[in-house]
């Protein structure tokens, strides 16, 4: 891997980690178009660690005011999340090569993006304090999202508009949510970590810290745009390039 596919790879997980339009789409189809001879396991992991230091430093403040209920409720969405990944961990490497699977997902994605034009139509009751029923939904939404290019912040933030969570709270508890969920599944590849680290450690930097400054501001957009009810953009992005893969 070059310092440039690096650079790439890092930007491009950085802005569609948090935004909803699917990093693992996005990164399965730059590896194909590298064409990479196995997918580079390490630094998929290493990328992944970068947005979750995003994560924690945009919501550093929240993080330290985390309460007991807050807890539960992420324990609550985390179990749902782990048990769909584990059933699904052993399909990932034909997951992430089916190009017909990539389009089906940002297909989904576009749908659950469109939703939102719905909701902004119609009367949702809405409550700021998310508990255990609706965590476990959410984390059940996004364990669907393992699949590539199945938007795993469109699922989550979307499900919980749907449920009635205030925008903002819906935005928050998907990336807190996103949290134990990165962590969990880089722990399922550590066996993988032996025999896949090909990257030299100068290129594996610039992946990580393009990744970690691209991850903050991506996500400090995002929540602006989920407050401002304009998640629904992000369709025409998602439909054209399911259209695109579609096509070829």
């Amino acid at each position: 891997m070059t310092p440039i596919q690096a650079t790439i790879l890092g930007l491009v997980q950085g802005l569609t980690e948090f935004l909803p339009i699917s990093s693992s789409g996005h990164l399965a189809i730059l590896q194909n178009l590298f064409r990479f001879s196995e997918p580079p396991i390490a630094f998929d992991v290493l990328l992944h660690v970068a947005t979750l230091g995003a994560v924690g430093a945009y919501f550093f403040n929240d993080i330290r005011r985390i309460n007991r209920a807050m807890i539960v409720a992420l324990l609550a969405g985390t179990i749902p999340t782990g048990i769909i990944g584990i059933i699904l961990e052993k399909q990932a490497d034909w997951l992430f090569s089916s190009v017909s699977l990539l389009s089906i997902g940002f297909f989904l994605t576009t749908l659950l993006l469109l939703s939102t034009l719905l909701l902004n139509r119609v009367r949702v009751r809405t409550k700021i304090t998310i508990n255990i029923r609706t965590a476990v939904l959410i984390g059940i939404a996004q364990g669907i999202s393992i699949i590539p290019s199945l938007s795993r912040s469109a699922a989550t933030i979307v499900t919980a508009l749907w449920l009635g969570v205030d925008r903002e709270e819906a935005a928050r508890f998907s990336f807190l949510l996103s949290m134990p969920a990165i962590l969990g599944a880089q722990l399922l590849v550590i066996p993988s970590l032996l025999t896949n680290n090909h990257v030299a450690p100068s290129t594996a930097a610039i992946g990580f810290f393009t990744a970690f400054i691209a991850g903050f501001l991506s996500l400090r957009w995002l929540m602006a745009i989920v407050k401002g009810k304009e998640l629904h953009w992000f369709a025409l992005y998602t439909g054209a390039l399911a259209l695109l893969l579609a096509i070829v």
